[in-house]
C-alpha cells in the first residue's frame, strides 16, 4: 500500500474494501445513479436528448407537410432508440399502426396515409421483423448516439437528407 493512500473501511464488518489513491475521487451513490452507462460519458440534463441537423429543420420545415405527419414526426423522435434507429416505445416494442392510432387519436385513414407520407420523404424507413412492419427513423435528420449501425446507414444513405449533408 502506498503511503498516500487511504483505505475504505465497511463501518459493519471493519473489513478494508478498498483504498483511494491520490487523484481518486468520491461520488455520491445519487449521482452515480443518475451517470449513462457509459461512465465516460457526462449527462447533460436529466432527460435523454439526441442531436438534429439545422439544415435537416430547416428542409423539414418548408415541405408543408400536414399536421397529423408533423404530430408522428414529434412523438417518433422521443420514440427513437439509441444507435439503432428504431422507432420504439416502452420495453423496445416497435410502433405499429394501430398504437399511433390510439396515441395520436388519429383515423387508421389518415394514420396510414401519414406513413406513407414520411417513407416517400425518406423521413422514416419501413422493414419488417417477424412478419410486422417496423419503421426506423432517418439518422441524417435526428438520432440519439454518437454513431448509428451499418443497416440504419444503408437504409438512409442515398436519400436527399444524407446528399445534403455531404454536400
Amino acid at each position: 500500500m502506498e503511503q498516500d493512500s487511504h483505505l475504505i473501511v465497511d463501518r459493519e464488518t471493519g473489513d478494508c474494501i478498498g483504498e483511494l489513491n491520490p487523484g481518486d475521487r468520491i461520488i455520491r451513490k445519487k449521482i452515480i445513479d443518475e451517470l449513462p452507462d457509459d461512465p465516460g460519458k457526462m449527462p447533460f440534463s436529466n432527460g435523454e436528448w439526441g442531436k438534429t441537423y439545422n439544415s435537416s429543420l430547416n428542409k423539414l420545415a418548408r415541405l408543408n407537410l400536414t399536421a397529423a405527419e408533423y404530430k408522428t414526426i414529434l412523438l417518433f423522435l422521443t420514440l427513437v432508440r439509441f444507435g439503432s434507429g428504431l422507432v420504439a416505445y416502452g420495453n423496445y416494442k416497435p410502433v405499429n399502426i394501430e398504437w399511433l392510432e390510439a396515441e395520436l387519436n388519429m383515423s387508421n385513414k389518415t394514420t396510414c396515409r401519414t406513413l406513407q407520407k414520411l417513407l416517400g420523404h425518406r423521413i422514416i424507413a419501413q422493414s419488417y421483423s417477424g412478419g410486422e412492419r417496423i419503421y426506423f427513423f432517418n439518422p441524417y435528420i435526428y438520432q440519439k448516439g454518437r454513431y448509428i449501425n451499418k443497416t440504419l446507414f444503408e437504409m438512409f444513405k442515398k436519400s436527399e437528407w444524407a446528399k445534403e449533408l455531404r454536400k
